[in-house]
Order: C-alpha cells, then structure tokens, then sequence
C-alpha cells in the first residue's frame, strides 16, 4: 500500500440535511407514540370515562408499534445505514395509512373529522416530500456508500 485509499472504501458522504430531518422526525413521534403507551397506561381510568368506545389495548398497542419501530429507524437514517432509507419510506407511508384508518373507523367525534381536506393535503404534501427526499442524489448517495465501503462478493484483499 502506498497510502492511497482504496477505491471500495471512499468516506462516507455528510448527511443531507433532509435525512437528518427526517431522522429527527421519526425520533419525535417515536417519542410521541412512547408517551402514548405510558399516558394510556397512567390515565386508564379517564380514557375509560372520556371514550369508551376505544380500548385501551388498541392505544396501547398501536403506541408500541410506532414506538418499537421508530427507535432503530430513526437511529439507521441518522447513521446512514443502507436499510434505513427503505425503512425510513415505509414507516412514513404506514404512518399516513395508520392515522387515516384511524380518523376513519376510531375517532367518532365531528370536529376531528371537519378538517379532512386540509388533514388530506398534509398527508399527500408529506408523503410527497418524504419520498422526493429519499429518492433525491445526495440521499441515494448517503446511504448507498455504506454498502460500497464493503468489497463485494466477499473479496477482502484490496490493492
């Protein structure tokens, strides 16, 4: 070796700023969703009272699937880990999907359901965004260099 780096092992790019919205996104309603369980949880016996037609276990529940999944999500798009784009899209994509469900079939109440249109076009601009920035150079490029670190089909010896 003659102090030259060797191709297959470039420094990875800086992360966009984007990805390190994104990263902090996820990480806030991976928060949000946490203390979703603990409040449901604690306040059980005003949940009750307030809306008996939820269970508790359907509060519980969803705040633990959003929250087991937000934490390495959040961690893999701030580190730049090859699967936390994919990762990062579909947890986006399956938020929408929960929170529409949800305001659908759950939520009973008539002002919840008033501002749909402006709820709608949140949704659509967001997915939107989201999926421009996982798909945009510098992205691609952040999270694509950590599988090219590795030499491929197993070859360790670099010249």
């Amino acid at each position: 070796m003659n102090g030259e780096v060797p191709v297959n092992h470039r420094s990875k790019p800086k992360r966009p700023r984007s990805v390190t919205i994104l990263a902090l996104g996820v990480l806030i309603i991976t928060v949000f969703f946490w203390a979703r369980v603990y409040q449901a949880i604690v306040l059980r016996s005003l949940i009750e009272t307030l809306a008996p037609n939820v269970s508790l276990a359907y509060i519980v529940l969803t705040g633990l699937i959003f929250g087991v999944a937000g934490l390495p999500i959040s961690w893999g798009l701030w580190t730049g880990k090859p699967w936390a784009a994919s990762a990062g899209q579909q947890f986006f994509f399956a938020l929408a999907a929960y929170y529409w469900l949800d305001r659908i079939f759950i939520v009973v109440s008539d002002a919840v359901r008033g501002n749909w249109p402006f709820a709608l076009g949140t949704t659509i601009i967001t997915l939107v965004w989201v999926t421009w920035i996982f798909s945009s150079r510098p992205t691609l490029e952040f999270f694509k260099t950590s599988r090219d670190n590795f030499p491929a089909n197993g070859d360790r010896n670099v010249e």
